[in-house]
């Protein structure tokens, strides 16, 4: 792929990040989130407990819902931060598609 080519996919990557990023706080949180929110606020040694113990109402490994926790935790609970991580994976999976299309099908 040709230096100029990288760069307009890069600059075109960097205006759709910026975009999702300013544009975060406009939408309204879905019922999906508010649940996994609820259940990663609550203490991570319970939640654990009862993973390990089998009565947990966890159908995964909480390990994603102890992540969320820390990370609500170190942000103080902020709504802009909480799909940073969502929107980052989001904008990768775009670009590695770009990527894969460019090479399959050329320039």
């Amino acid at each position: 792929m040709p230096t100029r080519s990288r760069l307009g996919t890069l600059a075109i990557v960097v205006v759709y990040a910026i975009a999702m990023v300013c544009t975060n706080t406009h939408f309204t949180i879905l019922d999906d989130e508010s649940t996994i929110i609820t259940v990663a606020n609550h203490p991570i040694l319970p939640t654990l407990k009862l993973f390990l113990s089998g009565s947990g109402q966890h159908e995964h490994p909480p390990f994603s819902d102890m992540l969320l926790h820390l990370w609500l935790l170190a942000t103080n609970y902020s709504f802009f931060s909480l799909r940073i991580f969502a929107n980052i994976f989001f904008i990768a999976a775009v670009l590695f598609i770009a990527c894969s299309a460019a090479k399959l099908a050329g320039n």
